[in-house]
């Protein structure tokens, strides 16, 4: 089976759109994901300051506790998804949330402020904002943390609406895709046509008014192809009838010397057969260039007029008998046929007949 340019590129065009879709979705999720995760960040920041800000001195003096009308009530509830813990010099502040559940902070000492996933009390995911201050010449550790488990659906949600999005997209450019494809390819279908029509003899010419430049050296490299046939099959023809025609002198003098005295009687009437055999194909030649001429060789043809015209040729060739002939042919009468052949057939049949009737030839189609 011939495999389609069509086909192949809009399977083509459909497997890089199907790529870069995968390849959109994977980049959608992931910044999906980081600005959620930049969402709580910077909330977390914001808590964190504000757990600062409520950090005040002991009494006495020897450690730090929290202003709780300045902590928002969220951390008060437990489990309630918000905790903190502050690490101080000898002491650990959490949350009420926490429900004296420590949160499982890494002990090493990157830098800071630091953004990590870690399992919270109830085993959920909880996103976590370890920032480092300095209070006084104490070093103070806030950790600020948020469950990810009423986010998620969120983020799968917008997802799930992106990738619908996302999936009409595709199937809009594909359609987009095929319908451009039909029309970038329509110059072949008519470059078929065409084709079809020089086969058929309906043209001489290929000519696209509306060609890409790809096709601009095809179409021109096939019409000098034409042409180039064309004055070849002309000149064969016209080679032969010049042949023809140089070969009938000589042989109207072997005709002379078969007639004169000098010949062997014996070889004289073999000779004589022979040579009226040449001569007869030499004045048929000779006619048939006469009637084709220089003609195009493909053409639409009309049957009534080329026979016209063929009739007047004839009269001409048999003068000497006064030929009348008639012709019976619908004018309507179109084929599609090389003209010359056209021309050497029904002139040959015609010929013949001008040759055999006493005054009389009907033509009938």
């Amino acid at each position: 089976m011939t495999p389609s340019l069509h086909k192949r590129v809009t399977l083509g065009g459909i497997g890089f759109a199907m790529l870069l879709f995968i390849a959109l979705m994977v980049l959608e999720s992931y910044f999906i994901q980081r600005v959620a995760q930049f969402y709580v960040t910077t909330r977390l920041e914001h808590d964190g300051e504000t757990l600062l800000a409520a950090l005040q001195p002991h009494p006495d003096n020897q450690s730090y506790e929290l202003d709780a009308s300045r902590i928002h009530p969220i951390y008060l509830r437990p489990f309630s998804g918000h905790y903190f813990q502050i690490t101080l010099p000898g002491n650990t502040l959490r949350s009420r949330s926490l429900w004296d559940e420590p949160l499982n902070l890494p002990q090493d000492q990157a830098l800071h402020p630091r953004v990590l996933t870690i399992p919270g009390p109830q085993g959920e995911s909880l996103l976590v904002l370890i920032q480092r201050y300095t209070v006084g010449q104490d070093a103070v550790t806030i950790a600020t943390a948020e469950s990810l488990a009423q986010l998620d659906p969120l983020i799968r949600q917008a997802q799930i609406w992106s990738a619908a999005a996302a999936s009409v997209l595709l199937i809009v450019l594909v359609i987009l895709q095929y319908r451009w494809m039909s029309a970038g390819l329509s110059p072949l279908q008519e470059l078929q046509r065409q084709l079809k029509e020089l086969q058929q003899g309906k043209r001489q010419q290929l000519v696209l008014n509306k060609a890409f430049a790809e096709l601009e050296p095809l179409i021109n490299e096939t019409n000098h192809l034409i042409t180039a046939l064309d004055d070849r099959i002309g000149r064969h023809r016209n080679a032969i009838g010049n042949l023809a025609h140089a070969l009938k002198t000589p042989v109207s003098a072997l005709q002379q010397l078969a007639q004169s005295d000098a010949c062997d009687p014996s070889f004289k009437q073999a000779l004589e057969t022979q040579l009226k055999r040449i001569r007869d194909r030499i004045d048929n030649e000779l006619k048939r260039a006469r009637i084709a001429g220089a003609q195009g060789l493909r053409e639409k043809l009309n049957v009534r007029d080329e026979i016209i015209d063929l009739s007047t040729t004839l009269k001409k060739i048999h003068h000497h008998k006064a030929i009348d002939i008639v012709l019976d042919i619908a004018p309507g009468i179109i084929i599609n046929a090389d003209r010359q052949d056209f021309l050497e057939l029904v002139g040959n049949l015609l010929d013949n007949a001008c040759k055999w009737a006493r005054q009389r030839v009907e033509i009938s189609a």
